[in-house]
């Protein structure tokens, strides 16, 4: 039987009578203290992770006690934890598409920030530092707090599913991940010799079913969040009263924006035959976009809107 107090930087275990880990690192302040249990008795080796040194030492000889149990009456058959992309392939996917709106938006973050990251990892392996490594990457990537925020919530609220369904339990460590807070307040106003720069720029620009322009136009014309423009669809058109429905809007009710001849023009020719479950805008994947598209971004930065 041994406990260590594990370096919260190399993350590395020492023994109690090491004062410096071999990283530099010294023993650390209360707050940031884990201390590491390892049990081994006949072959059977166990580990654990405690907050403080007594907690540490109450484990340990409860775990030595349960490995003797498990010696000689044997082990009680335990169900393993599933990998994260088991879990939402298998379960936490087939559930938000019949309990969500629009289940496409986080399914297609799941895919694009998550998996790449933690997919192999089982649910019971996740750690804070497995979540930082998540944000670090969306932030890294240039996406905006409230990008990364939004992300972590997908992988918070899939994690409180699998604590509901008894899958996973323990404390969910994207709980204990902090996004500095972003000031939703600020908003940048275009001029109207600004706006018709930017749709004269759209309108320049080739993209996989033809969506820059139009959404560039609703955006502008109707004051219509990203969000709702993305997760708009063909039976939230109403071209013959010029009607657009915005449901569930960010105030929480359902509310109407009106449609200039232009943009009726523009979605007639993008409408054809599309189904009324279709979403209105998707990237040349067929799928709703899941965030600000790069090219949009690159627009901005080449006009300097956003400098200053």
């Amino acid at each position: 039987m041994a406990i260590y107090w594990k370096c919260p930087s190399c993350k590395s275990s020492n023994s109690l009578s090491k004062r410096v880990c071999s990283c530099g690192e010294r023993y650390p302040s209360p707050r940031k203290r884990k201390f590491v249990i390892q049990v081994r008795y006949k072959g059977i080796r166990k580990c654990a992770v405690a907050d403080t040194l007594s907690q540490a030492r109450e484990l340990e000889v409860h775990i030595k006690e349960m490995l003797i149990r498990w010696k000689y009456l044997g082990a009680p058959k335990i169900k393993e934890s599933p990998s994260v992309r088991e879990f939402f392939k298998k379960q936490y996917l087939p559930w938000i598409r019949i309990n969500l709106k629009s289940p496409e938006i986080p399914e297609a973050l799941y895919y694009k920030w998550v998996d790449p990251v933690l997919g192999q990892k089982k649910l019971d392996e996740i750690t804070v530092e497995d979540i930082e490594r998540l944000k670090g990457n969306i932030l890294a990537a240039g996406r905006s707090l409230r990008s990364a925020q939004h992300i972590l919530g997908i992988m918070r609220a899939a994690l409180n599913k699998a604590k509901d369904w008894d899958i996973f339990e323990g404390d969910n460590p994207v709980s204990k991940v902090k996004v500095p807070k972003f000031d939703n307040r600020r908003v940048r106003f275009l001029t109207q010799e600004e706006a018709g720069k930017l749709l004269e720029e759209c309108k320049k620009r080739t993209t996989p079913n033809n969506w820059i322009y139009p959404i560039a136009l609703i955006a502008l014309s109707t004051g219509m969040r990203a969000g709702e423009i993305f997760s708009l669809k063909w039976q939230d058109v109403d071209l013959e009263n010029n009607l657009i429905h915005i449901r569930e809007a960010k105030s929480g009710e359902n509310r109407t924006a009106f449609l200039s001849m232009e943009i009726r023009e523009v979605l007639l020719r993008l409408a054809g035959k599309k189904e009324p479950s279709a979403y209105v805008f998707t990237n040349s994947t067929g799928q709703p976009f899941s965030g600000v598209p790069d090219v949009w971004r690159g627009i901005i930065k080449r006009l300097g809107f956003n400098e200053g």
